[in-house]
């Protein structure tokens, strides 16, 4: 599968995402991906709660692209935007309209919502992680 450059957007301008393309292109920082969602797009992830000592976990500063195209699963990674403007990434588990948002840090805690409180939610596609700081 052949790469391409998506924009890479911070957490205060993740809210906006979708309309990403109207930002001037020396604005963006890009990143390649083979994520085949037109509107991918990247963020770069912040805090603590998704570390995890075991098999799966996510530091700061990992960037995480996020699949606006595509609805989430129970049990996958999302990045989800609450009507009332936060944003937050966590593991999805989902049972009709009641959703649960899962930290992997055990220090956190589990969160139960409806799907009324978001604006969207968009699955989580891959990361790329820093090695060399």
């Amino acid at each position: 599968m052949k790469n391409r450059l998506i924009p890479v957007v911070g957490w205060a301008h993740a809210g906006t995402a979708v309309s990403y393309e109207q930002l001037p292109d020396s604005w963006v920082a890009k990143v390649p991906t083979e994520c085949r969602d037109p509107k991918a797009f990247g963020v770069r992830l912040e805090g603590d709660s998704m570390e995890s000592a075991g098999r799966i976990g996510f530091t700061e500063g990992d960037l995480l692209v996020a699949m606006p195209g595509e609805e989430a699963y129970s049990g996958c990674f999302v990045i989800a935007r609450f009507a009332n403007d936060g944003v937050t990434f966590r593991r999805f588990e989902s049972t009709g309209d009641v959703i649960r948002l899962v930290p992997l840090n055990e220090r956190y805690p589990v969160t139960q919502h409806t799907r009324e409180e978001f604006s969207w939610i968009y699955p989580v596609w891959g990361r790329w992680s820093q090695l060399w700081k």
